[in-house]
């Protein structure tokens, strides 16, 4: 298996894993109050978006040449780094 090949396996996991915790929150978001909810809900449909668009960069590098799958993988990880951090974070508020 070449290293892009792992890559897109290790993304797709990490992206599987995502949707486990975004839907873990949506749970989760029942029993909040009704401002909470609408702030939560408004920063997922977010987070939602952006996972979204790493999925769609996911699809570019199963279809990219060997020349710029690298650049494709610099843009997903950076993607990666800043929604992660934006998840952790309203994880964060919400259990306060």
């Amino acid at each position: 298996m070449s290293d892009r090949d792992e890559y897109i396996k290790k993304i797709q996991s990490k992206l599987d894993e995502w949707d486990s915790d975004i839907d873990e929150l949506k749970d989760k978001l029942a029993a909040a109050s009704a401002d909470a909810k609408i702030a939560i809900d408004d920063k997922l449909k977010q987070l939602s978006k952006q996972r979204d668009e790493i999925s769609d960069k996911l699809e570019e590098l199963e279809d990219a040449g060997e020349d710029v799958w690298e650049d494709i993988r610099d843009n997903i990880e950076s993607g990666w780094k800043r929604v992660t951090a934006e998840f952790e974070d309203l994880v964060k508020r919400f259990k306060s």
